[in-house]
This record gives C-alpha cells, sequence and structure tokens, in this order.
C-alpha cells in the first residue's frame, strides 16, 4: 500500500492550515505523517513492523524528519535530495516560511535534520547527486557528518556522479529506483530475505509472482526503472 499524505502547510484547505508550518519547517508535518502511519496501522490495513516514508527534495527533508521523529511508528526512510539544514537553501524559498536566520535562529536550529536517536533506532537510505545545483550536495554530507559524529551505523548512502536534480545523468534515475525497491525489499522481505549474495530473492523470481505479491494490475506499468 501506498500512501500519499498532504501534511499541514499544503494548499487548497485554508490559510490556518496552510500557515502552520511558518517558521518551524518539518515539525507540524512530520507530526501528521506519523498520525497517518498510525490510521493505517490502527485500521489494520498495513502491518505495523513494515511501514516506511521515503521522499525527494522536500519530501527528503521530511523523511528524515519523520525519523528524528524516534516515533516507534515509522522506523524506516529513504531520503532522495534532500535539504537537512535551511541555511543551505536558497534564500528566495526559505525565509517565505522560515524567515531570516537572524529573525528567527531557533526555527532555523529546530527544522534541521540534527536529533540522530531516531536514525540509531531506524534503517535509513540517504540519496543524492553530486552535480545536484538546487538542493545542494552539502546537504546530505552535513546529514552524514552528524551520523558519524553520533555512531549511527543503520543506514546506507548512494551517490550518483555528476547528476542534478533529477538525477539525470546515466543510469542515474532508473538505478535510483532499483535500488529503493532492493532497500524495501530486503528491510521488510517483500521480494524474499537477502542471501549471502547480498541480493534479494526477488531477483531469482518470475516477475509475474512479484507483480501478484506487490498487487498490480495488468496493464500497468509496475517499474519506473523498467520503461525506457
Amino acid at each position: 500500500m501506498i500512501m500519499y499524505v498532504d501534511p499541514r502547510g499544503t494548499c487548497c484547505k485554508g490559510r490556518g492550515f496552510r500557515s502552520a508550518v511558518s517558521k518551524q519547517l518539518g515539525k507540524v508535518e512530520a507530526d501528521d505523517v506519523v498520525e497517518a502511519a498510525k490510521y493505517l496501522i490502527d485500521k489494520g490495513y498495513v502491518d505495523r513492523e513494515k511501514v516506511a516514508v521515503w521522499g525527494w527534495s522536500y519530501g527528503g527533508f521530511l523523511a528524515g524528519k519523520v525519523i528524528e521523529k524516534n516515533s516507534g511508528v515509522i522506523n524506516t526512510g529513504v531520503s532522495v535530495a534532500p535539504v537537512t539544514d535551511w541555511k543551505f537553501y536558497d534564500s528566495i524559498y526559505t525565509e517565505r516560511y522560515m524567515k531570516t536566520p537572524l529573525m528567527n535562529p531557533k526555527g532555523y536550529e529546530t527544522s534541521a535534520v540534527t536529533d540522530m536517536a531516531g536514525f540509531k533506532n531506524s534503517e535509513f537510505l540517504l540519496i543524492h547527486g553530486t552535480g545536484d545545483d538546487n538542493v545542494h550536495f552539502q546537504n546530505s554530507l552535513a546529514l552524514i557528518w552528524k551520523l558519524t559524529a553520533s555512531h549511527v551505523h543503520s543506514y546506507q548512502v548512494q551517490f550518483y556522479p555528476d547528476s542534478d536534480h533529477s538525477m539525470n545523468a546515466g543510469n542515474a534515475f532508473s538505478e535510483l529506483f532499483e535500488l529503493l525497491h532492493r532497500f524495501l525489499d530486503r528491510r521488510f522481505g517483500i521480494g524474499g530475505g537477502v542471501d549471502g549474495t547480498n541480493k534479494s530473492r526477488r531477483d531469482g523470481m518470475d516477475k509475474k509472482i512479484v507483480e501478484q505479491k506487490h498487487g498490480v494490475v495488468d496493464g500497468l506499468n509496475w517499474d519506473l526503472y523498467d520503461q525506457e
């Protein structure tokens, strides 16, 4: 099951809903994502041991903030090209929501991904292109510095040389989704366990069987990375 969540801060539900993130990006949105996951679990729609969050760009930032919350609800995360500290992002966007660092120093401090306790209790995949001129590569390096300083070992990193924010250098885009699937397969056993070659048993499965396990409807594209 894939659930798209429009947390507070998104449009079309009134000014109060949209402006709740003012001066505190990542706080209430992460709360809302965790509550959405709790809803699915409480309804019995998903296995509480197999809940993950992933996102790209701002979504990657939010995935990091969800893991940082250390909620015990979501303990698997994937962040692609994430902002990890709003001091690193362009001012025309950031200051619209956060004001300046001088005007809102506490907000910048708490909005950055800084608390590593949640990462120690989670499995985390971090992906970034070294040529990203939107969310600069520095964001991921800063997070890795914090993970290293805090002795966090349950994370994986993948960099794609020369890829920009859209991960379009070489085969980076298709390989990214291949990596994402493999990471979740190993974490949740969707396609089987991990053997001595560090490959999911999904590699040796008939694609039709895998599609059935994922609930895929005939005629629909299953994997983005299968497309030309």
